[in-house]
């Protein structure tokens, strides 16, 4: 992972993760906290990666994430 990155949220994007009992900063924090990618597919043309990490807080999360123009959105 790249030292900076810029993250992408729109509404369904939160929505969705909180879903999870996740929130953004947590999936950011575990991008940021250097994940491990364990897979990638494509959906609906997007590829769509897949990495487990941990947040700040010792929390281990799995995080499905695209590159959209050099944004994260998950």
């Amino acid at each position: 992972m790249a030292d900076e990155l810029f993250f992408d949220w729109d509404e369904s994007n939160i929505r969705h993760v909180g879903r999870h009992l996740v929130n953004p900063e947590e999936a950011e924090e575990v991008m940021l906290n250097g994940p491990v990618e364990l897979d990638y597919e494509i959906t609906g043309g997007e590829e769509r990666f897949v990495a487990v990490g941990v947040t700040s807080r010792g929390r281990f999360l799995t995080v499905v994430w695209t590159d959209r123009a050099g944004a994260v959105g998950s």
